[in-house]
């Protein structure tokens, strides 16, 4: 989407033109009387259209608390937030759909919020409280400024321990009264960037799921800051719009039970993997696919952990999510996501639990049992990818700073020990092991 001619209209102030332009974004949406009244607000001190219903009333909210934002008379402390099926809407999961003025124009004002600190991590999290500590504290310890959570119906005690971690303002927690019958991600994601205020206190955010871990290269000293000054100095003139780091798709040997240690020394061996996450420049962001990919306004430039740049238009999805199979050798020497994909045998029976609650037609996150031995793999010294020991004792740190908060040792201790309990409700212990030996096969291609 080319938001130029809306911008230049916006900063001159002209409500007419701005009106225009935003009808030629929004094709599908007549120009009424109440989308010009709502430009003209945009522009003037004039009092916003009255109240409607709908994904439109949603914009409008969203656009009169951007205004106050813009004038410095609202606040901009981060908060624990709450929303339901109303914004099942913003689930793109298949592309940019068609916005609509009000939403269009969201975004427009949006954009004019600058940023007060560098970098976030934006993740989703449901069922996940046996990682919620390394996960939170891995992302610290790289020195991401603030960590934001989407969490929904969870039943292993996590909602009370990310509640915990949000009053002491360590994340900020956005719970979820899922519908179950879109994505939770992809829902998450739309919400973060169309309707969530927090975010636009920062500059860059790095999109990613609970089982995903960011490693910069080596010669970033596992520092996040010297990769945005880095790559702020490369492009000095016109600023990257985000940039895509490969999996890593760490393998478990078919592991069975779960263990608790860190999973950064719990396993050690990979897969190379084609697909990206992507630290985004949030001022150009439209929205991730799947978390994958970056969809950024027109002229954008999206580049590799390299700092090369992809050959493709950015703000062509189709072209981006295409041309993704076609770079299948991943580069790595600037950095990297460990994606945690299997781990255990009973750790994969709590991921498919989640994903078969999930009431969607075509329903992705339900994976077959002998997906964690297809997309699993043997310890060899040839797949051998450790994590730098320092950086583990960085996150090991990060993680007793967190257990001085007051009730997080305790919540967290909780969340450990019941695990087995926990994991007896999706199958007793006899009835999991036949399961994993009857499904139990060879690894296939990723």
């Amino acid at each position: 989407m080319d938001f130029r001619r809306a911008e230049k209209a916006f900063s001159a102030r002209d409500a007419r033109e701005l009106s225009k332009a935003l009808a030629a974004l929004a094709e599908n949406q007549r120009n009424t009387t109440w989308t010009r009244q709502l430009a003209r607000y945009a522009v003037s001190d004039s009092a916003p259209p009255l109240a409607v219903t709908g994904p439109d009333q949603l914009f409008l909210d969203s656009i009169v608390e951007t205004k106050r934002v813009l004038q410095g008379t609202a606040a901009r402390a981060l908060k624990h937030r709450f929303i339901g099926p109303e914004v099942d809407f913003l689930a793109e999961k298949d592309g940019i759909g068609p916005w609509s003025i009000p939403q269009c124009l969201n975004y427009l004002l949006r954009s004019h919020i600058r940023p007060q600190r560098r970098s976030v991590v934006v993740g989703t999290m449901r069922d996940d409280g046996i990682y919620i500590m390394e996960w939170v504290a891995h992302y610290l310890a790289l020195g991401f400024d603030h960590v934001i959570i989407y969490t929904n119906n969870n039943s292993d005690g996590s909602e009370e321990l990310l509640r915990l971690l949000a009053e002491h303002g360590v994340i900020t927690l956005i719970e979820d009264a899922a519908s179950e019958t879109v994505p939770p991600d992809d829902k998450a994601n739309g919400h973060a960037v169309h309707l969530l205020p927090e975010l636009r206190d920062f500059e860059w955010a790095m999109f990613v799921d609970s089982d995903e871990y960011f490693v910069p290269g080596p010669q970033y000293d596992n520092s996040v800051v010297n990769i945005l000054d880095a790559v702020q100095q490369r492009f000095a003139d016109k600023p990257a719009s985000g940039i895509c780091y490969h999996w890593l798709w760490y393998v478990s040997g078919m592991a069975y039970a779960r263990t608790p240690r860190l999973l950064l020394e719990r396993f050690q061996h990979a897969r190379p993997h084609h697909l990206t996450k992507c630290i985004a420049r949030i001022s150009d962001l439209l929205l991730m696919r799947l978390n994958h990919a970056p969809w950024v306004k027109a002229g954008g430039t999206l580049v590799d952990s390299e700092f090369d740049p992809f050959e493709l238009d950015a703000s062509c999805p189709d072209a981006w999510w295409e041309a993704i199979d076609v770079w299948r050798t991943p580069r790595f020497g600037g950095g990297r996501v460990n994606h945690y994909w299997a781990r255990s045998f009973e750790e994969f029976a709590v991921k498919k639990a989640r994903g078969a609650s999930l009431k969607m037609e075509q329903n992705m996150f339900d994976r077959p049992y002998v997906n964690f031995f297809e997309w699993n793999g043997f310890e060899t010294p040839q797949n051998c990818y450790p994590v730098d020991p320092v950086l583990v004792a960085n996150v090991k740190r990060k993680i007793k700073q967190l257990e001085t908060l007051e009730g997080v040792r305790s919540l967290a201790s909780k969340i450990s020990r019941n695990f087995p309990r926990f994991l007896k409700r999706i199958h007793s212990g006899a009835e999991l092991r036949k399961i994993y030996e009857r499904s139990m096969t060879s690894p296939t291609d990723l």
